[in-house]
């Protein structure tokens, strides 16, 4: 994640004895009470790396989607839509996990191993739904609420151990998928995250949550089509606005990885490849686009005056808009008199040696017609 927030603390010094010693422990003493509390929230967040975070598999009862596994006894998630009249159409991909709390006690989960730190905020995303669906004369199921925690086990249900609870999510009772955002701090070290359903009663109840798209990093559509622009242009790069998300963060790079702003948008010269990556303080999303120059022939520009002085600014004579490969040059003095002549020009030319006045060129490329003009030297 590419949130980082930084943490004010102070310390109070007093150097009286008495009264202000006094003081001085009580604000100690309260110190590690408060800044604890305060230092949690802002804690930086960090992504976890999801193995099939889409929820993909082939539909199936009693079967979670591939690289789950069941974390529950004497009951099974499904792989759906299809089955036990689930019909809702996924978030994301072809599949989604459908998993239920039974009148009996028993609830259904999925878990995975990331090995969870202690002392580390994480954060991501998932979407939830409801389904009340019904077959063989079953009761209609209820909304219940999604519930995520930490534990240990290898990855099959007999050995999955809940240790602590992570994040409660408020009650689905929704049957569009919405996006929840799910962020924590562990207190224990663990290999294991637990995703289960479960009762908003004290009384056991038959319910059902759907769980779909579980996001830490992503792609996303936020640049063009790859695309050229004019040579000896700039060109400037803006990303399309996610919806319902708002950005905290920003960072564009090159090809070779340098970092080239930590703004919305940028301006590039150059033609490659350009990643961007933007944060809304929980999830990342990432997207690239590849660039590449064209000749304009209605840019093409070609200077009268150049003043070769040493200052970086008009010191040779450096034509713009059209490739600069190829070109042939001959410049003659105003007596007629040849004094520069290049079979591939290089766009280098400062007259160098030679005093202040008018110069004519003649430029040469094939395919093109010849190009000819005045030229003004300056010092």
């Amino acid at each position: 994640m590419f949130t980082y927030k930084r943490i004010l603390t102070g310390w109070l010094f007093l150097t009286r004895i008495g009264f202000g010693l006094s003081l001085v422990l009580s604000f100690v003493a309260l110190s590690l009470i408060v800044l604890p509390l305060i230092a949690l929230p802002l804690a930086a967040q960090t992504s976890i790396t999801f193995r099939n975070p889409s929820l993909e598999g082939t539909p199936k009862s009693g079967t979670p989607p591939s690289r789950w596994a069941i974390c529950g006894n004497l009951s099974t998630p499904d792989t759906q839509p299809g089955f036990y009249g689930v019909t809702t159409t996924p978030a994301d991909g072809s599949s989604f996990v459908s998993m239920v709390c039974r009148w009996d006690g028993t609830y259904e989960a999925i878990s995975q191993q990331v090995n969870l730190q202690a002392g580390v905020s994480y954060c991501f995303e998932l979407q939830l739904a409801f389904s009340s669906a019904v077959v063989d004369g079953e009761s209609p199921h209820r909304p219940a609420c999604m519930r995520i925690w930490s534990g240990t086990g290898d990855g099959n249900a007999q050995s999955c151990q809940r240790k602590e609870l992570l994040w409660t999510s408020p009650v689905i009772d929704h049957t569009e998928w919405k996006r929840y955002q799910v962020s924590f701090t562990c207190k224990q070290s663990q290999p294991l995250i637990i995703f289960e359903t479960y009762y908003t009663e004290p009384k056991p109840y038959l319910g059902r949550v759907l769980l779909d798209h579980i996001e830490s990093v992503g792609s996303a559509d936020l640049l063009p089509s790859d695309t050229l622009f004019c040579l000896d242009d700039s060109l400037l790069l803006s990303p399309r606005l996610l919806a319902d998300q708002s950005m905290e963060s920003w960072e564009w790079k090159d090809q070779n990885g340098q970092v080239l702003s930590d703004q919305s948008a940028v301006w590039i010269s150059q033609p490659g490849t350009y990643y961007l990556t933007t944060s809304d303080g929980c999830i990342r999303f990432q997207d690239s686009i590849r660039i590449g120059t064209k000749e304009c022939f209605d840019q093409f520009y070609i200077p009268n005056v150049i003043t070769p002085n040493g200052d970086g600014v008009n010191d040779t004579f450096t034509f713009r808009g059209v490739s600069r490969n190829q070109w042939q040059l001959w410049i003659i003095n105003r007596w007629g008199e040849p004094v520069y002549q290049s079979a591939n020009y290089q766009q280098d030319w400062s007259a160098q040696g030679l005093p202040a006045g008018m110069y004519y060129y003649r430029l040469e490329k094939r395919g093109f017609p010849a190009l000819t003009g005045y030229l003004q030297v300056l010092y």
